[in-house]
Order: structure tokens, then sequence, then C-alpha cells
């Protein structure tokens, strides 16, 4: 073999040249290198040719191609794309490409080294003679700096290095096998030689096969890291080794960082491994004591770095790691952390400078540190493990702190820790309710920087999870703690945080209300030391909180916390509906369910009825109350607990709470006449009601057993319910401020419930043959008290406060000329054949009486009823009728008595309304033996002896077993 094949590693030489052929080139490619005039392909060539078959020459082709090489890139304009190679040169670097693959893939072991050394040294000059030019346009720092993957985008925008990095990259893919560590070495040694120009070839070459050379990267910079702990050089202020004045580690780090970008999932598995095998062995070899330091260093400098090393760091900290780590600190702390706390500084500025598996490991220091303050009692044992990790989480929060509330000048764009939490809260939300006070207190602490950080609406989530999950009052103490902490700055959350609960569908509603309830205490018994005000923000949410009275569950919590927080005074007319609509849905719900507790039950209605007597002094409370009220006692499904019966004439579920279907019975009547194009020819009634039935409802369906009475449960608690309801609607009237006033608009509410019209409602009593015009009206008010035994009750209460039933004149006017109408379609008949009739006939009579709208002599008629017939009693009621007709009961007509202070009307003398009681009293004197001694006190007694003007006549209905 001859020498030359030697050299060319065993490629064979061609036959056909000679000697003086290889001569010949060499004279042209050396006159060609010096000029151009022979055209660079052709060199090109040449040199090629030169470079497998004269090994001696080598050396001069690599350095022509170096220079040309060199000429192309002093000609790239990076902010100029056109100013890249010539068509020319593009093709001969294309043929010195294809050549140099071709020798490096038959024979590496000969190529590989000597191409490779050329290029990167290549490389190495054009990055330190070029490497300032390679900075894109805006880009650059106020220094003139770039980053590194910026520079390397420039760089592979030239035609020139991009091909030595390509075949670098090709030679280093041949090597990596055989000798990737000194491979590597020698590529690190060259980036410090020219750095910091060279970082982006080694920063690309890394792209390329990123596993390998990431770990041997990763390895010669902690030899040269170890190498530095035993003095003081290159060490900064703070006593730490300056990675950017070393500048091996300087290329490390740039290197790394840029790797990093992405190649994240490599650079973290490499950074875990190596900090798993330097803490696996007991030995304490320097490399080892460095390993630690040297990352947390790395990690210091850089993000990328950063978040490689702690993402899912976590998992690989085991107690067994942390064991080790307690073990080796304290040789850090000598040789490479010498001032006082910077190894606990510079792991807070990791910490607090990434976004990376953040929540994870302030979770692991929390649960570390938390060991150490559990009671012994309960296993707690205080290591030194602990400790470190509550000083590393208590110096992570104050230097958040001061990011959180430092100058806005001071602060950047974002705090990337607190990002982090906050994307990932439900696990500090948990420990809010720990038992373990240290882990309490630091997610408060923690939690409140967020709630600074992020704004109002955090603050609202963290109070609104507290006030869901808090179940003793130890856990609910955490919202004393943690709202002072936030409220200077988010002021007014707490009616923000009351409205969301309340809006929402929560299903711990109840557990809200019922902590809601515990705060709202506190504060108005002025133990709670909260700036804050619940009592404001819950008034001012008072719409929300009686909407959730309609739920059974929340009804006692809701209106203890109304009774707390107190009434607006000033409520809008819609708000003002809706509550008292929601008052007496629930009062109602309650009253009839009679399975509830009854100390709970009594608590509830005592509660309502009190609310209720605050809104009477709201502009229009006491109409609205009294008309809901009115409502669910005759039209809604309550009523029937009352006593109440359904009307045969009314269709089926007509009936409802608000008084809104006898509208949908208006609008079918309406469509039943547009049917038969007519239309009435004046205003009538709901319904236009017949004997036979209800135009557009048919007939009346022939009663069966069992469709009446439709009361829920026996008489005697449906009088209770019915005393209730009284009892209710006559406190509320006296809750008006004026007694009187409260009486009449429980009256004219009375009169608008019952009377299906507005026409004739007046006091008035109109002659006795109007009752034909008026009949179809009156027969409804008659059906309607009839089936509604609490009309009654209301009448006959009404009647016992004077004048108030005169408001009701046309109920009373209505029954009776139905009584009439009846007795006088009847004359001919007995008596004792209508029941029914016959009481209605009683009570009419007796209110009347009790309501002084008669004399006491006509009230008899209520109790001497059975020793009359038909036709006497029809006529005696005509007396009445025309009595009334001439004797108006109105306001006016009633007087107080100054010496008993009682309201009384002043009949007169007896001859004063004589003509009146005549046919009564021949009656009563034909039946003497029956009803002498009635007969005596009022028709003899008082023929001897006139009462005096302003004297009450006796009263016949305090001898009425009457019912209010």
């Amino acid at each position: 073999m001859t020498m030359s094949e030697e050299v060319a590693g065993g490629q064979e030489a061609n036959p056909a040249q000679d000697k003086q052929d290889i001569m010949m080139q060499l004279r042209l490619f050396i006159e060609g290198a010096k000029s151009d005039k022979l055209g660079s392909l052709r060199v090109s060539q040449i040199a090629l040719n030169l470079l497998r078959n004269l090994p001696s020459a080598r050396d001069a082709v690599f350095e022509y191609y170096a220079g040309m090489l060199e000429r192309m890139v002093e000609n790239y304009n990076p902010e100029n794309p056109e100013t890249n190679a010539t068509p020319e040169e593009e093709e001969i670097i294309s043929e010195v490409q294809e050549a140099l693959s071709g020798y490096i893939e038959r024979n590496p072991s000969s190529w590989a080294p000597m191409v490779s050394k050329w290029s990167l040294d290549t490389l190495g000059k054009l990055t330190q003679q070029f490497g300032s030019k390679m900075i894109p346009k805006g880009k650059a720092d106020k220094s003139g700096k770039s980053s590194l993957h910026e520079r390397v985008s420039c760089w592979l925008g030239c035609v020139a290095s991009r091909f030595l990095i390509q075949i670098s990259a090709e030679c280093l893919s041949k090597q990596m096998d055989d000798d990737s560590k000194g491979c590597i070495a020698s590529l690190l040694d060259t980036s410090v030689t020219h750095a910091p120009y060279f970082e982006w070839v080694v920063a690309h070459l890394g792209s390329c096969f990123p596993s390998i050379i990431i770990n041997r990267i990763l390895s010669l910079g902690l030899m040269e890291y170890s190498g530095l702990s035993g003095g003081k050089f290159k060490r900064d202020p703070e006593s730490l080794i300056n990675l950017q004045k070393v500048p091996k580690l300087n290329s490390v780090l740039n290197i790394l960082s840029h790797l990093g970008r992405n190649h994240q999932n490599v650079l973290q598995e490499s950074m875990h491994n190596l900090f798993l095998s330097s803490i696996s062995d007991d030995s304490n070899s320097a490399s080892q004591s460095a390993t630690v330091p040297y990352l947390l260093q790395l990690a210091a400098e850089s993000s990328p770095m950063a978040r490689a090393l702690l993402s899912g760091l976590v998992d690989i900290v085991t107690p067994q790691v942390l064991v080790r780590l307690e073990t080796l600190s304290p040789n850090w702390n000598q040789l490479y952390f010498t001032k006082e706390n910077s190894l606990l500084e510079i792991v807070t500025n990791i910490l607090v400078s990434t976004d990376s598996d953040i929540p994870e490991i302030l979770l692991l220091l929390l649960e570390k540190g938390g060991e150490g303050t559990t009671p012994k009692g309960e296993g707690g044992k205080d290591s030194d493990t602990s400790k470190a990790c509550r000083m590393i989480f208590n110096n992570v929060l104050a230097v958040l702190f001061q990011q959180v509330h430092g100058h806005a000048r001071h602060r950047t764009d974002g705090i990337p820790a607190l990002q982090s939490i906050h994307a990932n809260i439900s696990v500090f939300l948990d420990l809010l309710l720990s038992r373990n006070q240290f882990l309490r207190s630091s997610s408060v602490q923690l939690l409140a920087l967020v709630a600074l950080y992020k704004g109002r609406s955090f603050s609202i989530q963290v109070l609104r999870y507290l006030f869901y999950n808090c179940n003793t009052d130890t856990e609910l103490l955490v919202v004393a703690d943690f709202l002072p902490r936030v409220e200077i700055f988010h002021f007014n959350c707490i009616p923000d945080v009351i409205s969301q609960c309340l809006r929402s569908r929560d299903t711990k509603i109840e557990i809200f209300l019922s902590n809601l309830l515990k705060v709202v205490s506190a504060e108005n018994s002025g133990k709670s030391d909260i700036r804050s005000s619940f009592l404001t923000g819950l008034r001012s949410q008072q719409p929300l909180l009686i909407e959730r009275l309609l739920e059974p569950k929340l009804a006692y919590n809701v209106l203890a916390l109304v009774r707390l927080s107190g009434l607006n005074t000033k409520l809008r007319i819609p708000t003002l509906h809706r509550i008292c609509h929601c008052l007496v849905q629930l009062y109602f719900t309650t009253l009839v369910n009679l399975t509830m507790e009854a100390s709970l039950r009594n608590k509830i209605l005592h509660l309502v009825e009190v609310t209720m007597s605050e809104l009477c002094d709201q502009r229009f409370g006491s109409q609205i109350l009294l008309r809901f009220i009115l409502e669910a006692s005759i039209n809604s499904d309550f009523s029937v607990h009352l006593g109440s019966k359904k009307d045969a004439n009314q269709p089926p579920n007509s009936i409802g709470f608000g008084g809104g279907d006898k509208k949908t019975d208006t609008a079918k009547l309406f469509r039943e006449n547009l049917k038969f194009g007519s239309m009435p020819v004046q205003p009538l009634g709901s319904t236009t009601v017949f004997h036979s039935g209800i135009i557009g409802g048919g007939k009346v369906p022939p009663s069966r057993d069992g469709d009446t009475p439709a009361v829920i449960g026996c008489e005697e608690t449906a009088m209770e319910l019915r005393d209730h309801i009284s009892g209710l609607l006559l406190r509320l009237c006296r809750a008006c401020g004026n007694e009187e006033e409260g009486y009449k608009k429980l009256a004219l509410q009375l009169v608008e419930m019952v009377s299906p019209d507005i026409m004739y409602n007046g006091i008035p009593w109109p002659e006795e043959e109007f009752i034909k015009v008026t009949m179809e009206r009156d027969l409804e008010i008659s059906r309607t008290i009839e089936n509604n035994p609490i009309l009654w009750t209301l009448l006959e209460l009404l009647a016992r406060h004077k004048p108030a039933l005169s408001y009701c004149s046309v109920l009373v006017r209505g029954v009776m000329s139905v009584c009439i109408s009846h007795w006088q379609s009847v004359a001919a008949s007995r008596l004792l054949n209508y029941p029914q009739q016959i009481e209605m006939t009683k009570r009419v009579i007796t209110l009347m009486g009790v309501g002084q709208f008669i004399p006491g002599h006509l009230a008899l008629v209520a109790q001497v009823i059975h020793i009359l017939d038909p036709a006497q009693l029809n006529c005696i009621l005509v007396d009445i009728w025309n009595y009334m007709r001439g004797n108006v009961p109105g306001p006016s007509s009633y007087s107080i008595c100054h010496s008993t202070g009682q309201v009384y009307r002043n009949f007169g003398t007896y001859s004063d309304f004589k003509p009146y009681c005549d046919r009564l009293r021949m009656v009563m004197l034909a039946n003497l033996e029956k009803v002498a001694d009635l007969f005596k006190l009022y028709f003899v007694e008082s023929a001897k002896k006139e009462v005096l003007n302003g004297q009450p006549i006796p009263d016949p209905t305090q001898h009425i077993n009457g019912t209010s």
C-alpha cells in the first residue's frame, strides 16, 4: 500500500492518474486559490480531487474552503435574506457536502475526526469573527446581547454556517458510540475557546443528540464546578460560585438553557439521574457533594433548568432521599454556601421564579413541615427535615409577600409561583380545614397572597369554599384569619360572597347558611374581630335570602338571618312583593305541616309573623301581605286545610295561590264568546254563573258521595288553623300603627277578593227590587263565603272591631239578598227543609247584629228563627233590608264611648225604628210561650223606658254563641 493510500484511510487511488496529473492539479489549485479568475466551481472540483488523492494537500484544501466560507459569512446579512450565497456558491457547498458525507460514511474512523476538527475550528473562528453581526434587528437587549435561541436562528439562515454545522453533526454521530466523552469534551473546550459566540454551535448539535449531549455537558460542568469548591475563586458577594465568570460553566449554563427549551424531558431526566446518583452512595466524594449545589445554582441562573429540575421532583423525593439530604447539607454549607442562609435563599429563589410543579413542592414542604408540629401524643416528631421544610416555606412566603406588595416599578409582569398555585388551588383549599395549626395558618397566608395577586374574585372563591365546608367553630375561625388579610384591598367583597352563594344551587347551601348565621350572630353580639360587616352585606342581599325561604330545610336559618340583619327600610315594590309572597308561602306551608316538630314549627311561625309585622311598616307592605294571606286562605291549595270546600261550579284545577286561575277562566269565557261571534255588552264578572253551570265549563256535574266536603283532616284541626290565620291577620292589622286603618285595609281586601265585580260595591243598600240586577254577583259572593269558612271567621272578626265591617257592606248585602231570594221562592215550604239556608240566615243576621248594622230588636231574628215559617222570615228579612236602605252603616255612624273607650252605634229610641220591628213583634207575640223572655226584654221593657241618646240599646248578640 502506498503512503497516499495509508493516509487516505484505505481509499483506493485512481490507477489512471499518475503523479504528473496530481502535480498539475495542485498547481492549478494553488493558482486558483490565489485568484478567482479560473472560477470557483472548477477550483472546488480540483480541491475535492486533491482532498481524496493527495493527503499532504488536505490542510491547504480545508484552508481554501474555510476562506471561501468566511467570505460567504462576511457577505451575509441576517436582516436581508437576499444577501445569502450565489447560485454558484450554493452548488459548490452542495458538492463539498456530498463528497465529505460520502467519505465519512465509507470510512468514519479516519474521516470523521479530521472533518469534525476542521468544521468545529472553522465554526469557532467564524463565530468569533462575525458573532456581533448575527443579532436580529430589534432582538438585542440594552447591552447589545441577544438570546442563544435567536442567535441560532440567525446562524442557520446562512448557507455557509449551516453547511458546517450539518457536517459537524454527521461527524459527531459517527464518534458518539466510540468516544462520546472525548468528543463532547473537545466540543466544550472549543466552546470555551471561542466563548460566548460558539455556544450556539454546541446548542444546535445538542438538539441533534439531546440525550448524549445533555448528559455529557452536565457531567463535564459538574467536574469543573467541584474543582472550584476549595477556594474563594470566582465567588459573588453572596459567597457563591459565580457561574457566569467561569467560562466553561457559563457555556454549560447557556447551552443547557437553550436545550431545555426544546428538550425539557431529556434535561429533566438527566438532572434527576444526576441528583439521585449523588445521594445513592454514602461516600462523600467531591463530585457527589457538589452535585446538589451545582444543580441548584444552574436552576437559579436559568428558568428552563429550574423548570426541568422541579418537574416531577416530588415523585423522586422519598423519605430515604430526605434523610440523605439532611446528612449532606452541612457539607454544602461548608463548601458552597458559606454565607448564612445562602442555601435557603437560593432554594427560595428557584421556587418563586418558576411555575413548574410549584404546588406539589409547596405541598410537600407543608406536609413534612407539619409533621414536626403535630402533638407528641399523636405521633409528632420535630426533626431537622421538618424544621428545614418550615424554614423554606416561610421564606417562600416572605419573598412572595415582597413581590405582591412591592411597588409597581419593582414588579415583573407576573409571579410564576402564584400563577401556578392559582391553577391548582383545590389542594390548598383543603388544607384550610386541616387540624394541624401549621398547615392551616400557612395555607391562609399563601392563599391570601394569591388572592391579592389574582384579585377579588379569588378572595370570593376562598370565602365561598370556607362557608360551604366549615363544620365546626374552629374551622370557621379560618374566615376571621383570612378575611382581614384581603379585605383592606378587596373591600365590599362580603356582599358578593353572599350573593354568589345564595344564587348557586350547591347542595351545601344549608352549611353555608348555618355558618353565615354563626358569623352574623358573633358580629351582632360584638364578639367578631372582622372589619367587614356581614350584617350590612346580608341586608343588601335580602331578596336573594328571602327566596331561600321556599326550601323547608333552610327556612329557620333564613328567618334567623333576616331577624338579625333587619329588613331594609326602603324596599322597591317588586322586591317587597316577592318577600311577602315567600313569607306567606312559608307560613302556610309550616302551618299545615302538622308532622313537623312542634318546637321548630312554633319558632318558624313566630319568626315569620315578626318579620311580617316589620314589613307592615313599609309602604304598601300591609296591603300586599293581607292580599297574599287572603289569597292563600281562599284560592290556594292551602284552603282545604282550613275547611274550604271545592266549588262544584268551579272548573277542575282552578284553585291556585295568587288568583291567576280566575284570569284563566275569564280568558276561556272570552274565547268561548268569540266562537259564537258575540261579546258581552257590559263588564261582567270572572264567569257568567247560572244555576245549571258555568258558561264555557259545561253543566254542573251531579254531586257524588265523597266530593264534599274537600277538607283535609278533622274539623277541629281546621278550626284551629283558621284561628291561627285570623289571629295573624288581627295582629298584622294592629302592626300597621293605626289599628282602625289596618282593619279597614283588611275589609277592603276581603271585598276585592270575594266580590267578582267592581260595580255596586259601595256601602249604601239599594231598593229591594235591585236584587234582581245583582243576583249573579250575589250568588257568587254567597257561594264563596259558604265554601270558605275562614271568610265567616274574618267577617265576624271585623264585626267586633267596628266600624270595619261597614267596608264589607257589599258582602253582607250579597248574602242577605241570596237569603231573601231563597225564602221568597220557598214561601210555601217548611223551614226545616233547608238547614243550610237556615244556618246562613242566622249567621248573617248575627253578623249584622254584632257589627251593629241593625238594632238589637231586629238582630233577635237569629234567635227566634225557629218560630218562623219561610213566608214570615222572608217578610222580616225584607224589613231588615229596608231598614238598612234607610240607615246606611257608614263609618261616620259610629261613635266612641268616652267612659269605656268602646265604639258603638247610636240607633236612637225604639220609636225611631219601630216600623221595621212590627212584623217580628207580632210573630213573637203569637208565639209568646216560646220567646217570652226575649219579648219582655226587648219589647216590653223598652216600651216602658226609652233609651237616652248616646246610650246603646241592649245587644241581643251577647246571648248568641258566635265565633270569631
